[in-house]
Parts: structure tokens; sequence; C-alpha cells
């Protein structure tokens, strides 16, 4: 578990987010204090909607936390955002 964290920290710090997600993916399970970490790449990737559900699995292990809460909440906001933006931006395409 220890040497997949490590790893998916070096993937992060070099803007592999992908590699970070599927490490931290590997060992979700057997180490639950590991959602935040994985909900932080989430968000960072651009995957809010995932970066939510991480956040509420940490705040199971970690429920006081109001960073974590803090982080629930805007990537919840952030998945809302972009889903409204989307189709307006499927409108706006030009015609083929």
């Amino acid at each position: 578990v220890q040497a997949r964290l490590a790893l998916a920290q070096a993937h992060a710090a070099n803007k592999n987010l992908k590699s970070a997600i599927d490490k931290l993916e590997l060992i979700v399970d057997d180490e639950p204090r590991v959602d935040a970490a994985l909900g932080q790449y989430q968000e960072q990737a651009g995957r809010f909607k995932e970066a939510a559900a991480s956040y509420s699995k940490a705040l199971e292990v970690q429920p006081k936390s109001r960073e974590i809460k803090a982080r629930r909440i805007a990537a919840s906001i952030s998945a809302a955002t972009a889903r409204s933006a989307t189709p307006g931006a499927i409108a706006a395409s030009p015609a083929s």
C-alpha cells in the first residue's frame, strides 16, 4: 500500500494525474484514508463527479474534516457547472 501511495504521489508531482489516479484506485479499498488524495487528483484532472464521490467516502473515515467537506462542496459545484455548460457548448458548435 505504501509503495503504491508513494508511486501515485510521484506521478502527481510529474503532472501525470491519470497514472496517479489509477494507482490510488488499486489501493483505495485496502486503505480508506486514500479517498481524500484520490479525490484531490480526480478534481485536478477535471473529474469532478468522481472527486465528490471520493470526498464523500473520505468523510466516512474523517467525518469532522472541514477541508474534505469544503473540497466535496467545491467538486460538487464544479461537476454541476460542467454538466450545465456541456449542452451550451454542444449547441454552440457549428453544424457539419
